[in-house]
């Protein structure tokens, strides 16, 4: 799916105009047909807009440099760890990459995420528009079917949904109580379990806030 057809297809679902952009109309109405305040759904668009790239990203494709990589698994960065002279290797190697940072190669983060088999952490890598990770995310905001399937987070079915239920799940909503950088820092942590891209999580929540200002 394009970026487009994602927000269109969300858009029919809350009853907005499916005009492929969200603006005033499209945030307030999802914040009707879910039960969200103004606050909480800035929140949560900002969240998802920041970690799907603008609703670009189907799954976290893990093509990265090894630059890249240092940002965000290296020492101090993630609990993969990653060194320099691993990067190297890692880089331009997806699969490799996901296996050593979510999957067997790290067995902490293998065991929090709920990737048990050598390739679970390639097949259950970032995905959906707020890019959850790991077998028991799959699981518990797509159930079996998801499970099964991957991929399918990509879809219309999922690619919202997912992010709809981790919010709920982990007690996010109750995190966007306004729109200062306190309260930012709260849900993105909740989200990401640290602060990466903080900056533009806090543009990104200006953004959606002075739409419905």
């Amino acid at each position: 799916m394009t970026r487009t057809e994602r927000i269109k297809d969300l858009q029919g679902l809350v009853g907005a105009d499916p005009d492929g952009n969200i603006g005033r109309e499209t945030l307030t109405k999802f914040a009707r047909y879910f039960g969200k305040s103004m606050v909480q759904t800035v929140h949560f668009f900002a969240q998802i807009h920041h970690e799907s790239g603008g609703f670009t990203i189907g799954r976290e494709n893990m093509n990265y440099t090894a630059p890249r990589i240092m940002q965000i698994f290296g020492v101090g960065k993630h609990s993969a760890k990653v060194m320099v002279a691993e990067a190297g290797r890692l880089a331009g190697n997806p699969w490799d990459l996901a296996e050593r940072v979510y999957g067997l190669g790290n067995p902490k983060k293998a065991k929090e995420l709920g990737n048990i088999k050598v390739g679970d952490g390639f097949k259950y890598r970032g995905g959906g528009a707020l890019q959850c990770t790991g077998g028991s995310d799959y699981k518990n905001y797509g159930g079996q079917r998801l499970y099964d399937n991957p991929d399918l987070i990509e879809t219309a079915e999922f690619y919202f949904s997912t992010a709809l239920k981790e919010f709920d799940a982990r007690g996010i909503w109750s995190l966007a109580k306004d729109y200062s950088n306190s309260s930012i820092l709260s849900v993105s942590k909740r989200v990401n379990g640290g602060t990466n891209g903080l900056d533009d999580r806090i543009n990104k929540t200006a953004y959606y806030a002075n739409m419905v200002r």
